[in-house]
């Protein structure tokens, strides 16, 4: 109600559409504030989700996240969707800060100069710095589904 943004369909997280992810639930103040209501345009879905959606039955945070999010689009609207954070809570946990303290280690132990830039500069470990850019050691999201994201992505590209 405060007008800040809509729910997203990635793991039903607050976008706003010029700051993009807005990662809180609430703000509890005993201050008299009028509501501002919701945004008379609906952030998520994003109008090129909504396309997707009719062609392929999917969007991208969807797509990227099949075992943690489902969810279904009508008539350019989030009919329903669903976040299973025990799904996702294990991807966070693997593909993270765990995950880069080994390969950095292992790339520092590696005495074979090609070795250590085929580890630095591999798919996983370039997999672990960016979920760490996304979210941190203690998070139970992994943000594959946000790394997708039209409106974050725009956010994004606007920080470059």
């Amino acid at each position: 109600m405060a007008g800040l943004g809509t729910r997203s369909m990635a793991a039903g997280i607050l976008l706003n559409p010029q700051y993009g992810l807005l990662y809180f639930n609430g703000v509890i103040t005993t201050m008299a504030l009028p509501e501002d209501g919701p945004p008379e345009n609906p952030v998520c879905p994003h109008d090129s989700c909504v396309r997707l959606w009719e062609k392929k039955q999917t969007t991208p945070c969807l797509s990227s996240c099949p075992d943690c999010l489902s969810g279904k689009i009508k008539q350019g609207k989030i009919h329903w969707m669903e976040y299973r954070q025990d799904c996702c809570y294990p991807r966070a946990q693997t593909t993270a800060m765990d995950a880069f303290r080994k390969l950095l280690l292992e790339a520092v132990n590696e005495p074979d100069p090609e070795q250590r830039k085929a580890i630095l500069f591999g798919s996983h470990f370039t997999r672990a710095v960016r979920s760490m850019a996304y979210s941190s050691e203690l998070s139970a999201q992994c943000f594959n589904c946000l790394k997708r994201c039209p409106v974050v992505m725009k956010r994004v590209r606007r920080l470059k």
